[in-house]
């Protein structure tokens, strides 16, 4: 096979994101609203039984039961069942199983430690090493396949409090060093951007690793929304976002404000709307939060 070497232009790329938090940082919901602004058919590969269901309601994916044992050549075969299904979009919730669930790589270990030295705690010692070459060739299988695959992935992962012991003073302290991933650790580093979401702010990204020409995409004031989505999608085709014609902009706030019945979808709308109330005048401004303010009455009120 020949090489071809022509000049470089981004189009057509692919991303992989990361967003690891413990529970109640708004991981699923993060990552399902991300997908939703990247656009296609969204699949999901729950191993978490089925939680991943709870926001059917809300949001449009495929879903993927994901059961034990979690070995990453699982994962590969997972991912392979959603593009046959033509997805655009696949989030992986959680990934945190391939290392530290049933049958993931910590268990694979211990696996292979008692097939190389049973219960000989001085052989195990000195096969420690030797017992890590299975389960790392089956996690760079499956990271190949994360980087090969012609689908958006996005990985929600669990996170933990670490903790360490230091000198202070001539005491011992224990200092906590903040939320770390509960993952292979280069897997955050595989990716385009990857977050923690801190249980205290959910959805506000805290930057695991975030390059310059993305910084843009993910403002860490405010939670990540769909509209980090499409800018995401933008630039992975590479195309440059354009502003909306406020006209436009206008009809798209009267048709969002009027076609959402949930009280939670309405206040996400109304901060939307102060951030852009700059893009229109006095008079259109006035009109959309009346407009607001009537839905909202309306739906406190079913």
């Amino acid at each position: 096979m020949s090489f071809q070497l022509k000049p470089a232009v981004r189009e057509g790329v692919h991303v992989i994101i990361g967003l690891a938090g413990a529970s109640g940082s708004g991981k699923t919901y993060t990552a399902l609203l991300l997908a939703t602004g990247l656009g296609g058919k969204i699949g999901m590969i729950d191993t978490e039984a089925k939680r991943a269901l709870h926001y059917a309601d809300r949001f449009k994916f495929e879903h993927l039961d994901f059961e034990p044992p979690f070995n990453p050549l699982r994962y590969v075969e997972a991912l392979k069942v959603l593009e046959s299904a033509g997805c655009k979009v696949a989030i992986i919730d959680s990934g945190s199983h391939a290392h530290a669930g049933d049958g993931g790589l910590l268990d694979m270990h211990e696996t292979e430690l008692d097939r190389m030295a049973g219960n000989d705690w001085k052989k195990r010692e000195a096969c420690n090493m030797a017992a890590w070459i299975k389960p790392k060739g089956e996690q760079k299988r499956f990271i190949q396949k994360m980087l090969q695959c012609r689908m958006h992935i996005i990985f929600c992962l669990r996170a933990e409090e670490k903790v360490k012991m230091e000198k202070q003073n001539g005491k011992t302290v224990i200092v906590n060093t903040g939320w770390q991933p509960i993952c292979e650790k280069n897997l955050p580093y595989e990716m385009t951007c990857s977050f923690i979401l801190d249980p205290a702010n959910p959805g506000v990204p805290v930057p695991v690793k975030l390059q310059e020409q993305h910084k843009h995409i993910f403002p860490l004031s405010k939670p990540i929304d769909s509209e980090c989505g499409v800018k995401l999608a933008e630039w992975a085709a590479g195309t440059k976002a354009k502003d909306k014609p406020e006209s436009d902009l206008f009809s798209e706030y009267e048709d969002k404000i009027a076609a959402t019945m949930k009280e939670f979808d309405l206040e996400v709308i109304g901060e939307e709307l102060k951030e852009d109330s700059h893009k229109f005048d006095n008079s259109e401004i006035k009109e959309l939060r009346d407009q607001y303010k009537k839905q909202l009455k309306k739906v406190k009120g079913k």
